[in-house]
């Protein structure tokens, strides 16, 4: 009778997913993180980016303030040939060009102004650009008053003068923006490598941390996989040993819990094949060895290899004849006729193919005390 499998000590305490699934949510985490470090990188790397075109832009009202300077000496050279010629209408149109260019070089050095740090140096710095507007505002309008009087040698020699316009261009203005710029840069320089520093501590900050979660994910494959295949593989190798009740208590819905569940099954049956096994075989002996015939087993070359007690009990010398050839056992005149039995019992095809009848034969034997019994041989091949 074949009983069902005993399945008790199969707890799945915990649940878990496949194995697949947990190693991509492990590698998609750690995708994750990478990808977080990336974009710290990239934005640290925008920062910096910033801070240089910060710093870029506070060279921007020196050169502004060059290029005014600039403007307004090629004008004034102008200028002071036009005013040579006595031709108004041509020294009023050179006059408005040198206007428009000059508000726009201011324009442009106030709007660069406005890219540096907040404090009283550019307020100052904004006022005295302003004035130097208002100060070439109103030397024009001196200059053009004087040419439509017609008075041109007053003009001449304004033309001819040091300008104060240009004066307050190239010394103060230009040294104080100068001073204001560097200490822009210098700033700016600063924090662009306290950029620098806290990209690095922040890169090497993540990098350890995936590091930490590599290891972690590590430990927890290794516990959750590989603690419950070693529990898989103890377990197979003590089924090996004829430890036919070994079960396994690994949980789970997974691949490796599916197969420990399996694994259970598969050893509850075995063992009770085994237990079936036994009692048929001490059944079987029990029959044989209580009944009156001879019964033994043989190997191909002849050698006892099972003997009922009935026949230990009549052939033979010793305790037992088991291990012993049979032809030690048969009368010397018949040994040839049961050599012939065993070649012809070997020639015959093994069980599984067509059945074919027993072999029939009758030899004697040496009986213990030195008599001599007749058998009747009914032989099969077995092997």
């Amino acid at each position: 009778m074949h009983s069902s499998p005993d399945l008790g000590t199969f707890k799945p305490a915990e649940s878990y997913d496949t194995t697949g699934q947990m190693l991509r949510r492990a590698f998609e985490l750690l995708g994750g993180l990478i990808l977080l470090a990336a974009a710290i990188a990239v934005w640290q790397i925008s920062v910096m980016r910033q801070r240089a075109q910060l710093l870029y832009d506070a060279e921007q009202p020196a050169l502004a303030v060059l290029m005014a300077h600039n403007h307004f000496q090629r004008f004034q050279a102008e200028l002071q040939l036009l005013s040579e010629t006595h031709d108004a209408e041509r020294f009023t149109a050179k006059a408005d060009e040198l206007r428009t260019v000059f508000n726009q070089d201011v324009d442009r050095a106030i709007a660069a102004l406005s890219g540096l740090r907040q404090g009283a140096e550019r307020e100052r710095q904004f006022t005295g650009l302003e004035a130097i507007r208002t100060m070439f505002s109103s030397q024009m309008n001196d200059l053009m008053e004087l040419v439509r009087l017609g008075d041109w040698k007053v003009v001449e020699l304004r033309s001819q003068s040091r300008d104060p316009v240009l004066s307050a261009l190239s010394e103060s203005l230009v040294r104080d923006i100068d001073e204001l710029v560097a200490e822009q840069k210098r700033q700016e320089l600063d924090e662009i490598e306290r950029a620098g520093n806290r990209a690095m501590v922040t890169l090497l900050s993540i990098g350890f941390g995936i590091f930490l979660f590599a290891a972690f994910l590590g430990w927890r494959v290794t516990r959750t996989i590989g603690g419950r295949l070693r529990q898989l593989d103890g377990a197979v190798r003590a089924l090996g040993r004829g430890e036919l009740r070994q079960r396994v208590e690994v949980g789970g819905r997974d691949e490796i819990g599916r197969l420990a569940q399996v694994f259970n099954d598969m050893s509850a049956r075995v063992s009770d094949l085994y237990e079936t096994l036994q009692r048929s075989e001490a059944q079987f002996r029990s029959l044989i060895e209580n009944v009156s015939d001879f019964i033994v087993v043989l190997q191909a070359d002849g050698t006892i290899r099972y003997a009922s007690p009935s026949f230990q009990r009549e052939a033979g010398e010793g305790s037992s004849v088991i291990g012993h050839s049979l032809l030690d056992l048969v009368a010397h005149e018949d040994r040839t006729e049961v050599e012939k039995m065993l070649t012809t019992v070997r020639e015959i095809e093994i069980p599984g193919g067509a059945e074919t009848a027993p072999i029939q034969s009758e030899f004697r034997i040496q009986q213990r005390g030195a008599g001599v019994r007749t058998l009747e041989v009914s032989v099969t091949n077995l092997l």
